[in-house]
């Protein structure tokens, strides 16, 4: 075994880089792109990463984009984040047939598929005429190959055979849950998706190590891979991390967690599994991955495909140019009309039972993908494209126009039926997305995300979808549905749907949702008297032992809930945007946030220095820590702060506080200048007696009835 083989080398494993995996900042990333294809006619990874830095999509602490650049003008290539930001994007869309080398080594130029996704606005995922994002999204994954046509030849191995999105599901589906480790050991290392015996083996092992035969550090053993070598198993993790995080996205899979508490006979199985394994530890491992039914429809419609490789093609370009144009125009082709003879290649097609002739015309017997931008060397293009051309001149013309599209209908409520208190299957459902937001990850991550964790849904038939076990209770769902849909009923979130439905189409949707919101829209204030319930109920959620709320959960949530007060929020504090600042309030108050997620612990010294660090930099007075729970040392470490910086208040706030002024926002009318002046007025530690303070002189402005403001107080105290 070669001990320091990390898996990288394109040898044995297929590796995939360590990428950013949010859907929606690809979107993004693909118009920055093609921006700068339009005014210098390419890109690279250099241009493409400037741009980033201009635009702020990619940001450093030093907070200037001069300053920023001049920074990392001395550094290496690999030491200058926003080009290998860039260039580790840019493989992955060149992966998925979205991006292509240029006419130059290391140039490239956005395909039709790519700049398809570029017409795409506003919340993820969204819908266009008759394109819908995810569709376009899901086709592209069901075609990536570890051959990818897109690279550069050094870098394709033309022993990996295999579309490695659909058979990591593949495995997925044959199991009840996997780790990334299983994947790594079986889908991951598959060479011919088309050798039964080796697909067979891939599975057996997998079956060995949940039988407990093996351990996974000797299943690594078998593939040369060695779990004593740190870079191997940091490297080989990182293929299915970010093809499950894809596949997440797009409703394909979804985490089962590992706890002793919660999922014991799982947690077993993966102490057994990993033991004795190296730098891969049994806890390590916080969740495993199962199979949707969505992934069971994903597969059911892409795997069967026929995959066909350019390079077991014999006469290559004649008999690329006939299956394209096969697939594209889903047509026969009628030879005698033809100038250019594809006798050859046809016999070699027929021998491989990819075509039929009948007479003069021929057409596929199969289904197959095989497409110009995902199978076709770059390098080879152009002499295809010249046949294609030869076979229909309008074809490279309408290229675009040949795109998959799908006619789009989507269920609504019939209006005639229309009841308050039902969901209608909103066209932008305000439960689920923030739709007037369009900045790129780097400046808000999960920018269009209201549920912190993600369990809001929209089917292909646009019926909202939540699962209710998964809820946190966080209310912003339920308060932000115009129709009082959503509800807390016997401790679970209940979504009411209506009983009338009518399928229309998508265009005529989102005219009609637009306008039931205009007539009949209204939010429901949170009846006072569930409030202490409700927030004991989301304290119980957020810490359960093992399903803590995990950094990007709780960052959206703080984010959101400031977001509901009419303040410009963002998410600011992600990996790769170093900001001091978590969360950022930008308008009409700047204010800086240090939050520490209960699987982070509670606001500590740390938290209270981080957060001083944060005003600083961005020169505001007000910043906050926000958490679960605050530390007795953090409260005396900002009083220290205050007495030497006075003029900077920081403010430490418990997520309880923050989630109670969100419940009673509307029966107290809070807005933006409340919150401010309640945290430049009272820096150091929130408690109740400060937010009873606040209750009473709101009440006493607003005039609000005694016997109100007491219950508030009531439910205060309840708490």
């Amino acid at each position: 075994m070669n001990k320091g083989y990390t898996g990288r080398k394109l040898n044995e494993y297929i590796w995939i880089p360590k990428s950013k995996t949010y859907l929606r900042e690809y979107r993004e990333f693909l118009k920055i792109c093609y921006d700068v294809q339009k005014r210098d006619g390419s890109f690279n990874d250099r241009t493409v990463g400037e741009e980033m830095v201009k635009r702020r999509a990619i940001v450093d602490r030093d907070n200037t984009i001069e300053s920023y650049i001049k920074k990392y003008k001395v550094q290496t290539i690999g030491n200058q984040s926003y080009v290998s930001n860039a260039r580790m994007m840019i493989r992955i869309c060149r992966w998925l047939g979205w991006m292509t080398i240029g006419n130059a080594k290391a140039i490239f130029i956005l395909t039709p598929y790519g700049i398809n996704l570029t017409a795409f606005e506003g919340a993820f995922p969204s819908r266009l005429a008759s394109l819908y994002e995810h569709h376009l999204m899901k086709k592209a994954f069901s075609k990536m190959k570890f051959y990818s046509v897109n690279d550069s030849p050094q870098y394709r191995n033309l022993r990996f055979k295999q579309r490695i999105f659909v058979n990591m599901l593949r495995i997925l589906s044959y199991f009840s849950h996997c780790s990334h480790y299983e994947l790594v050991v079986s889908a991951f290392v598959l060479k011919d998706e088309r050798n039964i015996d080796e697909y067979k083996h891939a599975i057996n092992r997998v079956k060995r190590l949940k039988d407990h035969k093996i351990t996974i550090g000797k299943a690594l053993a078998e593939l040369g891979l060695d779990c004593n070598n740190k870079s191997t198993v940091t490297g080989v993790y990182d293929g299915p991390k970010v093809m499950l995080s894809f596949a997440r996205q797009l409703g394909l899979v979804e985490n089962i967690p590992v706890s002793k508490e919660i999922t014991p006979s799982i947690y077993k199985e993966y102490s057994l599994m990993y033991n004795d394994s190296g730098y891969i530890r049994p806890h390590g491992i916080k969740f495993v991955s199962s199979i949707t039914n969505e992934g069971r429809e994903f597969l059911k419609k892409y795997s069967n495909k026929t995959s066909i490789w350019f390079d077991e093609l014999v006469n290559k370009l004649d008999e690329a140019a006939l299956l394209i144009y096969l697939n594209k125009s889903n047509n026969s082709l009628d030879l005698s009309k033809l100038d250019v003879n594809f006798k050859e290649a046809i016999e070699n097609l027929s021998k491989k039972g990819f075509v039929k002739t009948f007479g003069d015309t021929v057409k596929l017997s199969i289904e197959t993908d095989f497409d110009l931008f995902h199978d076709v060397p770059f390098e080879l293009r152009d002499h295809v494209i010249g046949i294609l051309k030869k076979i229909d001149k309008e074809f490279m013309s309408n290229y675009n126009l040949i795109v998959e599209r799908i006619k789009l209908n989507e269920v609504f409520v019939d209006k005639n039926r229309f009841k308050m208190g039902e969901c209608i299957s909103c066209a932008y459902p305000s439960c689920k997305i923030y739709s007037q937001t369009n900045q790129y990850g780097a400046s808000d991550r999960f920018a269009d995300r209201v549920c912190p964790v993600d369990i809001i849904q929209t089917s292909d038939k646009g019926e909202i979808i939540i699962d209710e076990d998964k809820c946190i209770k966080c209310m912003l769902c339920v308060n932000r549905c115009p129709f009082s849909a959503l509800s807390i009923n016997k401790d679970k979130l209940k979504l009411t749907k209506s009983n009338h439905y009518l399928t229309i189409e998508y265009a005529q949707k989102v005219k009609e949702t637009e306008n039931l919101i205009s007539e009949k829209g209204m939010i429901k204030n949170i009846e006072i008297k569930d409030i202490s319930h409700i927030i004991n109920l989301f304290e119980s959620k957020i810490s359960i032992p093992g399903r803590e709320l995990k950094k990007d959960q709780f960052y959206v949530l703080v984010r959101n809930y400031f977001r509901e007060f009419g303040f410009e929020a963002t998410y600011s504090g992600s990996g790769g945007m170093k900001t001091r600042s978590d969360v950022t309030l930008l308008k009409p108050y700047l204010i800086t946030i240090e939050v520490k997620s209960p699987a982070e612990g509670p606001v500590n010294l740390k938290a209270v220095r981080q957060a001083f660090h944060a005003a600083v930099q961005l020169g505001t007075q007000i910043t906050l820590a926000v958490g679960d729970t605050i530390h007795k040392g953090a409260i005396e470490e900002a009083e220290k702060f205050r007495k030497v910086v006075p003029q900077i208040k920081i403010c430490l706030l418990e997520i309880k506080y923050l989630l109670f002024l969100f419940l009673i926002k509307n029966a107290l009318r809070i807005n933006t200048s409340d919150i401010n002046n309640f945290f430049e007025n009272n820096p150091g530690h929130f408690n109740r007696e400060k937010v009873e303070i606040f209750i009473k002189d709101k009440s006493s402005k607003l005039k609000l009835r005694d016997d109100i403001m007491k219950e508030i107080i009531k439910e205060l105290y309840n708490i």
